[in-house]
């Protein structure tokens, strides 16, 4: 089976290159799978997570005047006086570019395309009566952060997706609520298939280290902002415990600046970005996720194969990952930082709470398997 996945880029670091990766590596063992991307050959060639060789790459179609300076700036002019979101279709997602991701799609003779998050998904499902290949959709967020998030993803072009996302022969989400939302919004029946653990370990946390860990990009959606604030409010009860915050990004320097100005230096240690997370897992035993909003983490279903319990808020991510009380706790008061602190103290001051829960995450972290996963993307691509 010939399958193409169109996606932004595969090169960056972030949980969509790595699932990507992960899914066009497992498909390649069986089928002939092609990467289309904006990608350039010198990105690829440093990309952190390792594409399998027998993973072709071709690029993605690029629209030349969407990246002139000019456009750019009338874009953002006539998105704020223009009222009618229909009407910004013809800004963002001209015919002339239908039809050149028409032919793309076709000469390339595919069986399945898959396109990744919101805007290759939006496109694909543009084109898809004309595609010859099966066309499949795939969100990687959840609904709000999608359409209800001012400026960011599809914001505005909910208006588009009612209009075509239906035109697809599958859409992908990542959980139960995520479904509901969509199938009601979009009068359509979309297929739940979960996340995989992007790794296995004989090694796991024995629970001992008095470490709490947090890992990501330093951008808005994750919420380091605030686990700072929240972690302040736990050190005054707690000496003891201390925050591996690991990752890189925008944020990143204020993040650093709140530390300084709490006196927490010794406390929240930021080390910045890596490639090998098992290694701070390894030192921790709870993962602290404070998200805003996720698709499906990765950085949680890795806690789950390395038995750390999690604390969360109550997003839509959260469902298949963690059962509240058993593999970690579910804050329901979404980024009150005072509750927040509360479920740390409870879990950091409760060693048995702790051990129990690294068994139930150890069990849990089975459900997400490769080869389960697997399974249900070849129910799709048939």
């Amino acid at each position: 089976m010939k399958i193409c996945i169109w996606l932004g880029t595969i090169s960056d670091i972030g949980g969509v290159q790595r699932l990507c990766t992960l899914l066009a590596n497992e498909l390649v063992k069986e089928n002939e799978v092609t990467i289309a991307s904006f990608d350039t050959p010198e990105k690829l060639a440093n990309a952190v997570y390792k594409l399998d060789k027998r993973v072709k790459f071709v690029e993605f179609p690029k629209n030349k005047v969407a990246s002139n300076i000019f456009y750019r700036i009338m874009r953002r002019i006539l998105f704020k006086l223009i009222r009618n979101d229909k009407y910004l279709e013809k800004i963002d997602f001209p015919k002339f570019m239908r039809k050149r991701l028409v032919d793309f799609a076709n000469q390339g003779e595919y069986d399945a395309i898959i396109g990744v998050h919101w805007y290759h998904s939006l496109w694909l499902a543009m084109i898809a009566p004309e595609v010859r290949a099966e066309t499949v959709g795939w969100q990687l967020s959840s609904f709000d952060a999608y359409f209800n998030t001012p400026g960011k993803y599809a914001w505005r072009k909910k208006v588009l997706f009612e209009e075509y996302i239906s035109n697809l022969d599958h859409y992908v989400v990542l959980n139960e609520r995520t479904k509901e939302k969509i199938d009601t919004n979009f009068g359509i029946d979309s297929s739940i298939i979960y996340n995989p653990r992007s790794y296995t370990s004989k090694e796991k946390s024995d629970m001992k280290n008095k470490v709490f860990l947090a890992a990501g990009r330093m951008v808005h959606v994750k919420a380091f902002d605030n686990l700072v604030e929240a972690f302040k409010i736990f050190a005054q009860k707690n000496p003891d415990w201390k925050l591996l915050l690991v990752g890189d990004g925008e944020d990143l320097p204020m993040i650093r600046d709140k530390i300084k100005k709490y006196g927490l230096e010794q406390r929240i240690i930021t080390p910045g970005k890596t490639d090998d997370i098992k290694k701070y897992f390894l030192q921790s035993s709870v993962l602290l996720l404070p998200s805003r909003w996720e698709g499906m983490p990765m950085i949680g279903l890795e806690a789950l194969e390395m038995g750390c319990p999690i604390i969360a808020y109550d997003i839509d991510a959260m469902g298949p990952i963690i059962s509240d009380g058993s593999n970690g706790l579910i804050v329901k008061e979404n980024q009150d930082v005072n509750t927040y602190a509360q479920a740390m103290l409870e879990i950091a001051e409760n060693q048995a709470l702790r051990d129990k829960m690294h068994q139930a995450a150890l069990q849990k972290a089975n459900q997400f398997s490769v080869g389960k996963i697997m399974s249900e993307w070849e129910k799709i691509l048939k």
